[in-house]
């Protein structure tokens, strides 16, 4: 399982994932418990998903910026989301997109 992947369903299900030393801190909603579980299990692609999303906004080409700014927009005005948790979502969506179209420019 991918540790982007696992991110953006915990996310989706209202789960905050940290890491913190050399532990994850999951928090959110109980019903979410099997996902936690599933989180844990897979702790090292985690982190490592976790070390790659430190790239901020700011560190984006200006192309790939822009897209960002869009898409967290779309997710604050569609989605109802809280802006800060869809800037976090959009950053998530567009360093995978990176990844696969250009993994030569990521930091």
């Amino acid at each position: 399982m991918d540790g982007m992947t696992l991110l953006k369903q915990a996310r989706s299900a209202g789960l905050t994932v940290l890491f913190q030393g050399d532990k994850l801190v999951i928090r959110g909603p109980r019903r979410a418990g099997p996902l936690a579980e599933q989180l844990l299990a897979y702790k090292h692609r985690i982190i490592e998903a976790l070390t790659a999303a430190s790239v901020t906004a700011a560190e984006l080409p200006a192309d790939w910026h822009f897209l960002w700014g869009e898409r967290a927009a779309i997710m604050v005005y569609d989605g109802k989301l809280p802006r800060e948790r869809a800037e976090a979502l959009a950053l998530t969506e567009i360093l995978q997109m990176m990844k696969r179209n250009a993994p030569e420019r990521l930091p």
